[in-house]
């Protein structure tokens, strides 16, 4: 019983130790819309902003968008933001395609 309560101690500590670091690390929800540079469509599945202040976010779309990088998006939103979960629709195609979570991209990653 006695080593039970250490390991669920430990376990605790290492808990509270981690989750700060982890948030820390945590991506933003949402990006200023009116603060992207440029937008890339890497394939079926990725798009990066480039920021005005030179940051790149990366985002894994939630599914497959086939016609994505032939004919280009427009955002599905009443804000100026562009989050995670939000919809774009492709243009010609009216496909809806749901944005994953945005990255981060560290120097030189995204090249």
């Amino acid at each position: 019983m006695k080593r039970f309560a250490t390991l669920a101690v430990l376990l605790a500590a290492s808990a509270a130790f981690v989750t700060p670091a982890g948030a820390a690390l945590n991506p933003p929800t949402c990006i200023n819309a009116r603060l992207i540079d440029k937008s890339n469509v890497v394939d079926t599945h990725i798009i990066r902003f480039t920021m005005k202040d030179h940051k790149v976010y990366q985002t894994k779309l939630k599914g497959n968008c086939m016609s994505l990088k032939f004919f280009g998006y427009v955002f599905v939103t009443p804000t100026d933001e562009v989050c995670n979960g939000q919809s774009i629709r492709v243009l010609k195609t009216d496909q809806v395609c749901v944005l994953g979570p945005l990255e981060l991209q560290e120097r030189g990653q995204h090249i």
